[in-house]
């Protein structure tokens, strides 16, 4: 017998607590390029705190570098440290300031990027105030750690610029601007906002994320596409897809090159007096055919993926999942979310390994849902979070979900963005 299921593990932890003074751990001594753990005694500290380490003005001529702060147990915490220059050096002794990441303003983890390799991810935190944050993860999960303060309150979506993924494309909201990394978020350039928008909710590549063609298009709340053809230099304002339709929510690429390239386009209409619609694009966003709506009016789309096998999932604020076959003109009610927990009315992400097992994420619930038959029934796994909502998901090959949540959504404050995995655990009974 051999039972699959889904395991979970928080990065970003529990709720913040307040330390009192400052702890010094000394950390010379490495030689270059080695690294070091230290585990101290830190009062307050429980497991799955979210911790954040400064590191104070180097002294001398050496780079000593604090990689990470990690709560292991109750009051007790694990630092990593290590040394990354060209060759040995007399160090002296570093001392960091351990504080616990005091983030009341930051409330869910709305985006996360595709998989950078060597256990990193760069999840975006939206803010209720002022300015998100963009973290990275590292150190087999065991420590993340923030990258960029983002020119707006949200990343609403990562889009992979090619095939080593260490360029990302994000776009936001509050206002809509555009930010990108080559580095996997080491550094930043912030493209700006594009026209007088508030909300850019996705984006997408000729030949799909990660191909490196550098066409792209990006879909806004106010209806409109924008079109860059210098790998998200500079864009151009190409109008609104629908009159009808007033958030471009989700871009898919079909098929094609240049003005023929084809694109699925996911229509919200924000003033309830159409229901979802899908429409067909070409022409760099100027040619349009609408293909068919979903559901009824005042709801509007969640989540949406394009499985390996051609169809075409989405699901809808009525808490159905619909799925439509190519051409995509024809729209069946394929699961009820709902049916099994009546409070879920938001099938919010999917994604899919590569041996084809779907996960569905719902915002409501926390749940996590698999399919084993290409989307055409789910069954309810494991809960998340407690009282996390579920609002982006990533995969990677057969073996892992990332999911990134909020608590707050659900019960009100205190906030709590959070990031976690799940992944298949093999168990065999000979």
């Amino acid at each position: 017998m051999k039972i699959s299921a889904p395991q979970l593990m928080q990065i970003f932890g529990q709720f913040p607590v307040t330390l009192t003074g400052s702890l010094a751990v000394a950390i010379g001594g490495l030689a270059a390029g080695a690294t070091r753990v230290d585990s101290v005694a830190v009062n307050g500290v429980c497991p799955g705190d979210r911790v954040s380490v400064d590191l104070p003005a180097s002294q001398g001529t050496n780079s000593l570098l604090v990689t990470g702060g990690e709560a292991i147990g109750q009051n007790l915490m694990q630092v990593r440290s290590a040394n990354y220059s060209a060759a040995q050096q007399s160090y002296g002794t570093r001392s960091f300031s351990a504080t616990i990441l005091d983030s009341p303003h930051l409330r869910q983890t709305f985006a996360i990027s595709d998989y950078l390799g060597d256990d990193g991810f760069l999840a975006a935190l939206d803010s209720e105030t002022s300015n998100g944050k963009i973290f990275k993860t590292g150190n087999a999960f065991g420590s993340s750690y923030p990258v960029y303060a983002i020119p707006a309150k949200a990343v609403r979506q990562f889009l992979s610029l090619g095939t080593g993924k260490q360029g990302q494309l994000a776009v936001c909201s509050d206002p809509g601007v555009v930010i990108k990394t080559i580095d996997a978020g080491a550094s930043w350039t912030n493209i700006g906002r594009l026209g007088n928008e508030d909300v850019l909710f996705c984006a997408e590549q000729e030949g799909g994320p990660a191909s490196g063609v550098g066409r792209i298009l990006v879909g806004s709340g106010s209806g409109k596409i924008w079109y860059s053809g210098d790998n998200g230099a500079t864009f151009t304002d190409k109008g609104v897809v629908h009159s009808d339709y007033d958030q471009v929510w989700g871009l898919i690429y079909l098929s094609g090159v240049g003005a023929s390239a084809e694109y699925l386009a996911l229509l919200n209409d924000d003033s309830g007096v159409n229901p979802p619609g899908i429409a067909k694009i070409s022409n760099y966003g100027s040619t349009v055919v609408l293909l068919a709506t979903i559901g009824a009016a005042g709801k509007d789309h969640q989540g949406f993926i394009k499985l390996a096998s051609g169809a075409l999932l989405c699901g809808i604020s009525d808490g159905k999942v619909y799925r439509l076959e190519a051409p995509y003109t024809s729209v069946s009610s394929d699961f009820d979310i709902s049916a099994v927990v009546s409070a879920e009315t938001k099938p919010r992400a999917f994604v899919q390994w590569v041996d084809g097992t779907i996960f569905m994420g719902g915002q409501n619930s926390g749940f996590l849902w698999v399919s084993e038959d290409d989307g055409l029934t789910f069954q309810r796994e494991h809960r998340v979070g407690y009282t996390d909502a579920v609002i982006c998901m990533k995969s990677v090959s057969s073996d892992m979900v990332v999911v990134g949540c909020g608590r707050g959504l659900l019960t009100g404050k205190p906030y709590r963005p959070s990031v976690y995995r799940a992944f298949r655990c093999g168990f065999d009974d000979p």
